[in-house]
């Protein structure tokens, strides 16, 4: 038996009931997602339009975000180590025009 094709309009409201859940779960009552439909010129764009919070709620949020980044307010480490490998990936020329033996070319 084959499975219903998943719809972004279906996706869209899963991933809105998972935020909904992980709010309620971290205690903030508010109201459900919704998700919107909208079009530009020929294409259909869905969106999922989290729930408006209370000044308070969103504080609440912010500092919970905060306390999850670390003690000093930095981002995960995963960003940077990502960023770092791609900068030694690419090696000291990352960026600049090169011929195609990684030499820099000024012939532009």
């Amino acid at each position: 038996m084959t499975s219903p094709a998943r719809t972004p309009y279906s996706a869209c409201a899963d991933e809105g009931t998972q935020l909904d859940a992980a709010l309620k779960e971290v205690g903030i009552d508010a109201p459900p997602s919704t998700v919107s439909v909208t079009e530009d010129g020929d294409i259909r764009v869905t969106r999922v339009s989290p729930p408006l919070l209370t000044p308070s709620q969103a504080a609440r949020l912010t500092r919970m975000v905060k306390a999850a980044r670390g003690a000093n307010g930095r981002p995960d480490d995963l960003r940077e180590r990502n960023a770092d490998q791609t900068r030694r990936s690419l090696g000291p020329n990352a960026g600049k025009r090169t011929d195609g033996s990684g030499r820099p070319c000024s012939a532009y």
